[in-house]
């Protein structure tokens, strides 16, 4: 039960990176020092879940999700750099 809610919490902490996500690249997010400081903080969450997980010998398929959302996270603090908004909107002209 425990794992299961494990999972969950961080499936729905990746699915609002997800939607952090397509929100930067649709230039809809107007409060770009929130989407980096919402970005990196649940990236130093993240990494804190995958060594909890690598040092208490846990599951595997948990190690998958908390690696996913920190990969998503990753994404969207570079999307929300300044200089990465004019190298996007300069690329897709």
């Amino acid at each position: 039960m425990e794992v299961f809610l494990e999972c969950c919490m961080t499936l729905f902490f990746s699915a609002a990176m997800l939607l952090l996500i397509v929100r930067l690249a649709k230039g809809e997010e107007k409060n770009m020092m929130f989407a980096r400081v919402f970005s990196l903080a649940s990236n130093v969450g993240f990494w804190i879940g995958i060594v909890r997980i690598a040092v208490l010998n846990r599951s595997g398929f948990l190690m998958f999700f908390y690696i996913t959302g920190a990969m998503l996270s990753y994404t969207a603090m570079v999307f929300a750099m300044p200089h990465k908004k004019e190298q996007i909107s300069r690329q897709q002209a």
